[in-house]
């Protein structure tokens, strides 16, 4: 209609008509990409809050996995002291693997004693996600950044427990080990100080972790508390009193001077 319109006006020579049509049509294009851009821009905005949401929970999962390697170091250092001692035994003696330092047997190898705490696996699904539909574009620059860096502390955990997985089929062998000698004596303990060494990475990673997720304002829900709580009362049933008592807290203070307190008691 619009078109016949514009026709009967250029034959008749209206040509005040013929521009009052051409505005006409150039505002409607114009209003329809404006409305289709509104759309569009609302999408983003609630995919980018769809992203922020599964980042969250993935960070909080490795949070609490982080966290579980501080409330369970010191039965760490006492199965690396336990190992180096039964290791001490002169050249030619027989060798026996210490006792598990638990308070009650459980189905698993010796081996748990030397590495108390596992972290879950690192995904990152979440993360690649948002980077692939644009997420970070329609978020703060500041915030964007803060997520990219929280996942390259994830990064870095994974990358700690996979060189302690190494160990820990390495470390698993001393079962085998039935006479001490010089060079078994010093591959046991090259390999408990390189233990330690990424356990530290470990706790390092998941310090600068808490603090990122704690500028992100990424805070455990009540249910993830409950479930610290029923966590911290397995660990000292199956593991004693090694397990440090904390809050499943990220903003610093848990395992900051309060943690130091407790580890060097």
């Amino acid at each position: 209609m619009l078109l016949r319109r514009v026709i009967d006006h250029v034959r008749t020579q209206n040509w005040t008509a013929v521009a009052l049509d051409f505005v006409i049509v150039v505002a409607g294009v114009m209003l329809a990409l404006w409305a289709s851009q509104l759309v569009a821009d609302r999408n983003a905005r609630r995919g980018a809050e769809i992203s922020q949401r599964a980042m969250n929970a993935d960070l909080m999962t490795m949070a609490i996995g982080a966290m579980r390697r501080f409330t369970t170091h010191p039965c760490l250092v006492e199965a690396m002291a336990r190992l180096n001692e039964a290791a001490s035994v002169e050249d030619g003696a027989s060798f026996t693997p210490p006792a598990p330092g638990r308070l009650r047997k459980v189905e698993d190898s010796i081996f748990e004693d030397y590495y108390p705490v596992g972290l879950w696996n690192y995904p990152s699904t979440a993360f690649d996600r948002a980077v692939a539909t644009g997420a970070f574009d329609h978020m703060d620059a500041g915030r964007a950044a803060d997520y990219a860096e929280a996942y390259e502390w994830v990064r870095q955990l994974a990358t700690a427990n996979a060189e302690e997985e190494v160990l820990r089929s390495r470390l698993s062998l001393v079962e085998m080990v039935e006479e001490m000698d010089a060079p078994t004596r010093l591959a046991i303990r090259e390999i408990v100080a390189e233990l330690d060494g990424w356990n530290q990475g470990v706790l390092n990673s998941g310090r600068f972790l808490f603090d990122t997720m704690h500028r992100l304002g990424i805070t455990p829900t009540d249910e993830d508390r409950a479930k610290w709580l029923e966590y911290n009362e397995l660990a000292r049933n199956v593991r004693g009193d090694c397990v440090i008592d904390l809050p499943l807290d990220l903003t610093g203070g848990a395992v900051g001077n309060g943690w130091s307190k407790k580890v060097t008691k």
